[in-house]
């Protein structure tokens, strides 16, 4: 028992600085629950155009850009494109016959949704009826938004925000115990931790869906990333080149979240793998950029940033390491009972802060019981092999 109420200690100490990192991330979110009413302007001088990149999506496009049609934004300032990638169905159909243009793409071995915007946001670039658009909103094709998305947008656009990241939460929290689990994933990660990023002046990062990419921006930094992480490939690409990303969490993004375990393990294999495949390919640019050492520090710790789980799941064992010595009479180093409490602190006020922020129903803690479960299928998917292509997340429709 001993021996491993040391070994638990050495988890705490490998973990403390990214838990440490999320309890400021979520005290920086507690700062901001008072703001419960969303910047909106009525000034329609801004030009939008959503891009929905689709692949095979003929069941399920026509919500989405039902969503997008029905937004509370000046028509003629605002339309739809659509980019029908590799698809084998109607989507490109689906989409015309709503009145939506259409960049219809085929790629033998370019498949991804990385690969669809890098091939063709220069052709909606110069497209000569998009001339006038000045930011793009990418929304994926099983979403629907907030009808204020672009009053919301708009001001930040005025002021010169480049690049933008709207909240993108999970559209069916309470269907089952996995998606109350990931809404509240997608809020910590999403939402949280964005809003804890800006706070201490790092910027947000872009999470693919429901992000504002304007046109001078991308004139000058064209989008290249198309790895399995191919949103937050870029938001670091933005970074190291001195670019910020704004957070804006009003503009919400609500995305339909697979039931099925199967699908879900092959979507959350493609995250996961993609996010931690960046601390390999990207930490030496991290150490060469000339920024002050707070910043690498920072950086660094965001960048090889361990899964939730993992950092919750050491804590908790340290307390169940902590309370079974107690009761069986060995005696605990003060320092190691010290940390756990803190630790555990932090990480309550970051898991409660969506609840407060966000408006995350709280009954999505009813699936705490399956985290146990939930912890052991989340290790063995970031054991589990690198996948080498990017696999469509099939729908349930």
């Amino acid at each position: 028992m001993i021996l491993l109420l040391w070994l638990s200690g050495l988890g705490l100490v490998l973990v403390a600085p990214y838990a440490l990192l999320l309890g400021l991330f979520g005290l920086s979110t507690f700062r901001q629950r008072d703001d419960k009413s969303p910047v909106v302007s009525q000034d329609s001088a801004v030009s939008f155009a959503f891009i929905v990149p689709a692949h095979d999506e003929a069941g399920t496009i026509e919500k989405t850009l039902s969503s997008l049609q029905s937004v509370d934004y000046p028509k003629e300032y605002h339309l739809i494109v659509v980019i029908a990638d590799n698809c084998s169905d109607q989507t490109a159909l689906v989409a015309r016959e709503m009145g939506v243009r259409v960049f219809e793409r085929q790629h033998a071995t370019r498949r991804s949704k990385g690969f669809a915007l890098e091939d063709t946001l220069p052709k909606i670039l110069a497209d000569d009826l998009l001339l006038h658009v000045d930011a793009f909103v990418i929304v994926d094709a099983d979403t629907v938004v907030d009808k204020n998305v672009l009053h919301t947008l708009a001001p930040l656009v005025s002021e010169g925000s480049d690049w933008i990241q709207g909240l993108d939460l999970v559209a069916n929290p309470e269907e089952s115990w996995r998606t109350k689990l990931l809404a509240l994933g997608f809020a910590l990660f999403n939402g949280s931790f964005q809003v804890g990023s800006e706070a201490l002046g790092l910027g947000a990062h872009l999470r693919g869906n429901g992000m504002s990419l304007s046109r001078k921006g991308l004139q000058q930094i064209a989008w290249t990333s198309n790895g399995l992480a191919e949103d937050l490939e870029f938001s670091w690409k933005l970074r190291l080149a001195g670019e910020h990303v704004r957070f804006a969490s009003h503009a919400k993004f609500y995305a339909d979240m697979p039931v099925n375990p199967t699908v879900s393990a092959n979507q959350r294999r493609r995250w996961e793998k993609g996010r931690h495949g960046l601390w390999r390919t990207m930490r030496s640019q991290l150490w060469d950029t000339r920024v002050s050492i707070y910043n690498k520090i920072l950086w660094a710790l965001d960048l090889s940033m361990p899964s939730l789980t993992v950092v919750a799941g050491v804590i908790l064992i340290s307390m169940l390491l902590l309370v079974t010595a107690g009761i069986i009479g060995i005696t605990i180093p003060l320092w190691l009972i010290i940390l756990t409490s803190i630790l555990a602190g932090a990480m309550a006020i970051y898991g409660v802060s969506p609840f407060l922020s966000f408006g995350l129903p709280w009954s999505v803690l009813t699936a705490v019981l399956m985290l146990p479960y939930y912890a052991i299928w989340r290790l063995l998917i970031t054991l589990g092999r690198i996948p080498t292509t990017w696999v469509r997340t099939e729908r349930r429709f």
